[in-house]
């Protein structure tokens, strides 16, 4: 077999059981893992016996499980290198760290360098022009729905938390259940959406995008993605730096695009909502007496 062949291709060409057709399916969805976990752990996860995924592996001209997962893991260096805002967080850190090509911060001064670059790359790829137009929908818009799913929740809420005291009708979707369906329901050309992006396709997202098209909704789209589904539907994209070589998303970005679209937005209201914001902060002030 040839050797320079893709584990993709290798599947697509090789004759296979029912048994390596339901191996092939899980290692083409989970690759990126595959690579690092042990014979052991996938065939318990399949429910099947360690030998039939070795008989995979030689069907696909590979001598053994081993040779096949240390070919995955060549593959997955490659597209690490060549490809780094589209590798997913904990793919890469997973791989990094079987690499052994992740430097774990050991001081502040490193610390401070890794969040800073962070920051000035969103700030290079999110124009004000661009923070602008969100601030001016948000303020146009009748009701205003804040949605993010998985790590990006937290986004959401702080979102919501600095909107709510500006605007009226702010409400966070952060799951697909009964409260996001009736929402979604709701919404009507006069509303606007912030969706906070993976760029996956989640049923929350998915039903974001679909609510936003069919309504007519405004749709705001922060991602460090700019070629998914909703990175080109968006009204406004706000790019936002999230992966900072840690096995999760950061948040970091997303919280500071959120106060500088709503330091936008109280700037430009202030006069019709400095009464509000006092009494709330009297209210508030009294809460801690």
């Amino acid at each position: 077999m040839d050797m320079e062949k893709t584990f993709d291709e290798r599947v697509r060409d090789a004759h296979l059981t029912r048994t390596g057709a339901k191996i092939a399916d899980y290692f083409l969805k989970n690759k990126s893992i595959l690579a690092f976990q042990s014979l052991n752990t996938i065939a318990a996860q399949l429910e099947i016996s360690d030998i039939s995924i070795v008989r995979f592996s030689r069907a696909l001209g590979y001598e053994g499980f081993t040779d096949l997962k240390q070919h995955v893991q060549a593959e997955l260096a490659t597209l690490i290198d060549g490809n780094p805002e589209d590798v997913n967080t904990l793919t890469k850190f997973t791989a990094n760290m079987a690499f052994q090509k992740y430097d774990h911060p050991h001081t502040v001064e490193q610390l401070t360098e890794s969040y800073c670059n962070m920051v000035q790359k969103t700030m290079a790829r999110s124009s004000m022009d661009s923070f602008r137009r969100a601030a001016d929908l948000l303020i146009a818009a009748h009701r205003r729905y804040v949605v993010a799913y998985a790590s990006r929740i937290g986004s959401a809420y702080t979102m919501r938390t600095y909107l709510s005291p500006l605007l009226s009708d702010v409400y966070a979707l952060t799951s697909w259940g009964y409260e996001s369906i009736v929402s979604m329901q709701n919404i009507t050309g006069s509303d606007c959406l912030v969706l906070f992006s993976f760029g996956r396709s989640a049923n929350l997202e998915r039903a974001t995008l679909r609510a936003a098209r069919e309504s007519g909704a405004k749709l705001i789209v922060i991602s460090d993605r700019d070629d998914t589904p909703a990175a080109r539907q968006a009204d406004v994209l706000l790019y936002s730096r999230a992966n900072a070589g840690m096995p999760f998303f950061s948040n970091v970005c997303n919280t500071m695009i959120s106060e500088i679209v709503c330091n936008l937005i109280s700037t430009q209201i202030w006069p019709d909502i400095k009464d509000r914001m006092a009494a709330i902060d009297m209210q508030l002030t009294a809460l801690s007496e």
